[in-house]
């Protein structure tokens, strides 16, 4: 977090120590992930002061790590009309807009804050992640390349430009900037678990394996570093993504995760599952029992709505299944694992959609055998699927160095078939775009097949 140096009202300067502890005391207790506590010293501050710049900027950071980040932004703009030319507040308002899916407006605010001050290595290097995030790799390049200009031991920008230049197809050239993060920081986790990305992508899985070992021995207890680590050592076991690794990884950015997919990634796969529905039920007529398995933030829900009697959600995020919650489209809503959940409500479904979901199993049989058990006889199921598009492969299904699993369409339309499903069909589809390129997936509905006991 950074403080500006504004001045405040005469009132806040006759009260200038105990303002200061106050808003010492709120940093503190933000720091300490008390934000309960925070909030009620920033209001209080704010009663007693209401244009103090450095606690309406900083109440703002504190309401965006709430999931509050329209409240956010008019905070940092109104710590922005009473000192606007402090570049800090323009580059966390930056950071703010890009959480809320304005990439446009975030970009005018880093550029602001570089208008101010032209040396700003972060603003830089946000600027940069941004561009390289919409797949305007060249000026995403020139930005990283003058954070460094400034700062050469920004980590970040090392990390960043790292990226870029894998976006652009030469992952050795990434694997040199992900090192030069490690040596600048080596108990920083960021360069190890890119670097091991970076390898992946390059095949050397050997390579991978040690930098996601390496993240390990800074974080014995990471998830994700467990089942990257896995998927690149070859672990035979790593059939699907743990459900902590799940938890973990979605409830880190529940909060965000529909603006960066829909804002930045061009994210269609819940498009496409309510096109594929509406396509093999008709219209709408609100009868059916649903499950959106793994609904995440519930972007599924008002879609598949009209269709329902009764809509259930299931996730393992309680950080995502909050923000489901807050759609109001669903009459039940349970943290659970799906295949479980699947074998404890048998026979009860006329519809599963799963968008973006069975990404994280590698072999499908089990789910696919509990999804046709919870289905009533000719009960539709839809879902995605990231595809391998190599002809030549001859795998069911691989593990990426995303730690998401891609399937074969041959695979998945043949377990569908020896589960008891019928009328399959998977067309290919683009599910989002990464670095300005499409993901290529498959959306894949099959009926269970009406005469199963």
């Amino acid at each position: 977090m950074t403080r500006g140096d504004g001045k405040s009202s005469a009132a806040g300067e006759r009260a200038a120590l105990p303002l200061d502890d106050a808003i010492a005391l709120a940093v503190e207790l933000h720091r300490a992930g008390q934000l309960a506590e925070a909030d009620k010293v920033y209001r209080q501050i704010l009663a007693a002061v209401p244009d103090h710049p450095d606690a309406l900027h900083l109440h703002g950071l504190l309401r965006h790590h709430q999931g509050r980040s329209g409240e956010a932004a008019a905070l940092i703009r109104a710590a922005i009309a009473r000192v606007p030319e402090f570049a800090d507040y323009h580059l966390n308002l930056g950071n703010v807009l890009l959480e809320c899916g304005e990439p446009q407006e975030a970009a005018d605010a880093y550029r602001q804050a570089l208008s101010l001050r032209p040396e700003f290595a972060d603003a830089w290097n946000n600027l940069g992640a941004l561009h390289r995030q919409l797949g305007k790799l060249g000026d995403a390049e020139d930005a990283c390349r003058n954070a460094l200009a400034h700062d050469p031991e920004h980590v970040g920008a090392h990390n960043n430009l790292g990226l870029v230049r894998a976006a652009r197809g030469d992952a050795a050239a990434a694997t040199e900037y992900f090192c030069r993060a490690i040596v600048l920081a080596p108990r920083h986790p960021d360069g190890h678990r890119l670097l091991g990305i970076a390898w992946s992508a390059l095949g050397e899985r050997e390579r991978a394996a040690q930098a996601f070992a390496d993240w390990l021995a800074i974080d014995p207890g990471n998830p994700e570093a467990r089942h990257l680590h896995a998927a690149a050592s070859g672990a035979q076991d790593l059939t699907r993504a743990s459900d902590a690794y799940l938890e973990y990884a979605f409830d880190q950015f529940a909060t965000s995760f529909e603006h960066k997919l829909e804002g930045l990634l061009n994210y269609r796969a819940p498009a496409l599952i309510e096109a594929a529905v509406a396509s093999r039920l008709g219209a709408p007529e609100g009868r059916l029992a649903i499950l959106d398995a793994g609904c995440g933030t519930g972007l599924c829900g008002p879609r598949l709505r009209p269709w329902a009697a009764h809509l259930a959600g299931v996730d393992l995020s309680s950080g995502m299944l909050d923000e489901a919650r807050r759609k109001g489209c669903y009459d039940r809503l349970d943290k659970a694992e799906l295949t479980q959940w699947l074998r404890d409500h048998a026979g009860q479904l006329d519809v599963i959609v799963a968008a973006d979901t069975l990404c994280y199993f590698g072999p499908l049989d089990e789910v696919l055998g509990a999804a046709l058990a919870a289905l009533k006889p000719a009960g539709l199921l839809a879902f995605t699927l990231e595809e391998i598009v190599d002809a030549d492969s001859r795998l069911c299904h691989e593990v990426d160095a995303s730690g998401r699993f891609r399937h074969a369409r041959r695979y998945a339309c043949a377990c569908l078939a020896a589960h008891g499903f019928a009328s399959v069909e998977a067309t290919r589809e683009s599910l989002r775009d990464e670095a300005g390129r499409p993901v290529p997936g498959l959306v894949v509905t099959a009926r269970r097949s009406a005469d199963l006991a």
